[in-house]
């Protein structure tokens, strides 16, 4: 029975369902699915991260203090990234999220929502390794206020963190944040690569070295 009705299914895509996804696809990125991002507004962010990916979405609240989305995003984990606890996760989406907007989230004040309660004391929080004291540094440089949301009303930024749950490993890889590979990488605004930060610091010594007294 189940042979016959999968040689049965067919699906067809027809102008019809193109049309459609098209009209679904332009909802998405328009007023009031998703309103211009107003430099003069504070930030809210909704944020979830998973051992599948991070999802947050990001908006602003109108003059009748209705929240607007006016940016979404998700990233696939890496594999050293899954292993990561569900707390490091909430972390990283954070980062992520206010990565960002981040020009605008250092002169606003930024609401965070998270249904993650430990993630609401994360000023507090003692680092255990050098990983986590680069998250707090990089966090601790915002305004941010943080809420508590039950899991059951964090929809969006819950589905957006699982939209690779079931990619390939080669989809996943192609959906990483590219910015955040390694500890030189780690978006600290207030540094820079490696490579750019020894050439500064070789440049430094050189203009500061004694200089030989020729008679």
């Amino acid at each position: 029975m189940r042979q016959l009705l999968r040689k049965d299914v067919r699906f067809n895509w027809s102008p019809e369902c193109q049309a459609e996804q098209d009209y679904l696809k332009k909802c998405l990125v328009s007023d009031p699915v998703l309103t211009p991002m107003n430099p003069n507004r504070n930030l809210v962010i909704s944020i979830d991260g998973s051992s599948h990916g991070f999802g947050f979405c990001i908006m602003q609240a109108d003059d009748d203090n209705q929240l607007h989305a006016v940016k979404y995003g998700s990233f696939a984990t890496t594999p050293h990234q899954a292993k990561y606890s569900a707390d490091d996760l909430e972390a990283v989406a954070l980062m992520y999220a206010l990565k960002s907007v981040e020009s605008l989230a250092l002169v606003r004040h930024t609401t965070k929502i998270t249904d993650k309660s430990h993630v609401l004391h994360i000023h507090d929080w003692t680092p255990l390794n050098n990983r986590q004291r680069r998250m707090i540094s990089y966090i601790s440089q915002f305004n941010l206020t943080v809420l508590f949301i039950k899991g059951s009303r964090n929809l969006l930024a819950d589905g957006l963190s699982r939209l690779y749950q079931d990619s390939s490993i080669q989809e996943r890889a192609e959906h990483e944040a590219k910015y955040v590979h390694g500890t030189d990488d780690f978006i600290l605004p207030v540094t820079t690569r490696a490579s750019h930060r020894a050439a500064l610091q070789r440049e430094e010594a050189t203009r500061t070295a004694p200089r030989a007294i020729i008679s």
